[in-house]
Formats: C-alpha cells, sequence, structure tokens
C-alpha cells in the first residue's frame, strides 16, 4: 500500500541536493503520492511549483503543489489522489472554499 510523501521546498533545498533527490527517489519508487510544499510565499503565494526551487525528480511526477500552510495540507491529505503524470495545483475554487482570499490570475 502506497503512502503519502511530502516534500519541503524552500530557498535551501536545491542546497540539500543529493538527499532531497534521494528521498524523492524512494518515494516514487513506493509509489506514494506526493504533496509538495512551497515555504516560499512568493511565487504564486506558493500555490504552484516554483521551478527554480523543485528538484528535478519531483518535476511531472504527479505531484501537488500547495503553500506552507495548515488548511490546504490537510485538504490534500485527505483528499489528494496520485496523478499519473504531471504535476498540479488547486484552483482557486478550493482555496476559497477553505476560506483563503481569492487571488486573481492563479487558474
Amino acid at each position: 500500500m502506497a503512502g503519502t510523501f511530502i516534500s519541503l521546498i524552500g530557498q535551501d533545498t536545491r542546497f540539500k541536493k543529493t538527499f532531497v533527490e534521494w528521498e524523492i527517489e524512494v518515494a516514487l519508487e513506493k509509489n506514494c503520492r506526493i504533496i509538495a510544499v512551497n515555504l516560499d510565499r512568493n511565487h504564486h503565494d506558493g500555490r504552484r511549483i516554483n521551478n527554480f526551487l523543485t528538484p528535478e525528480p519531483l518535476k511531472n511526477v504527479g505531484a501537488v503543489f500547495i503553500p506552507f500552510s495548515p488548511d490546504i495540507l490537510a485538504f490534500a491529505l485527505e483528499d489528494h489522489t496520485k496523478k499519473p503524470n504531471d504535476n498540479y495545483h488547486y484552483l482557486s475554487h478550493v482555496y476559497e472554499r477553505l476560506g483563503y482570499k481569492k487571488i486573481l490570475g492563479l487558474e
């Protein structure tokens, strides 16, 4: 049975490349669903992939990208299902339903 792997992505993630990439590869081998938590809120409020900070093995593997926030993390843990390919993010209506402010242009 597959578990869930949560990857924290921040400014120093790229400097810990060896360990971070190994952890991601193990999670993929075990067929885990992956939740990527963006610690940097300056990039689209953290709701989408940050190509500069995201480790290569985490790209296009069906991960969902979310900002560091308890409500959306709880939602992702309860409702996230692993996608076969591509990364994705929740649309604005999910955030609005959870009480987040609407951010224009993020669909």
